[in-house]
C-alpha cells in the first residue's frame, strides 16, 4: 500500500493503487458470495458481479425481451434493491 501511494505521490501514477482496488472489489465479492451461500442460496461472481440464484429467491426466470432476459440469476444490487435480500447485524 505503502508503495501504491508513493508512486501517486511522486509520480502521479495510480496503477498500483488501481490494482490493490481491484484486487480488493474481487476479494469482497468473493467473501460476499460465500456469506449469501452459507444461508442455503445460490451464489455466483461473474464479471465483477455477485449473482443470486432467483429460484433460491423463490422467483421465477426473468421476463424474456427480445433477446434479453430469460436468466435463473439476479444481480445481488437488483435483488436488494427489489427487497428480496437484506442484511443485518
Amino acid at each position: 500500500v505503502s508503495s501504491a501511494v508513493r508512486d501517486m505521490v511522486t509520480g502521479r501514477s495510480v496503477n498500483k493503487l488501481q490494482s490493490l482496488g481491484r484486487a480488493f472489489v474481487a476479494q469482497n465479492n468473493e467473501r460476499i458470495a460465500s456469506l449469501i451461500q452459507s444461508k442455503g442460496v445460490d451464489t455466483e461472481v461473474r464479471d465483477g458481479k455477485v449473482f443470486v440464484s432467483r429460484a433460491a429467491l423463490g422467483l421465477p426466470v426473468s421476463e424474456r425481451k427480445g433477446d434479453f432476459g430469460g436468466s435463473p440469476w439476479i444481480s445481488l444490487q437488483d435483488a436488494i434493491r427489489a427487497g428480496h435480500i437484506s442484511f443485518s447485524n
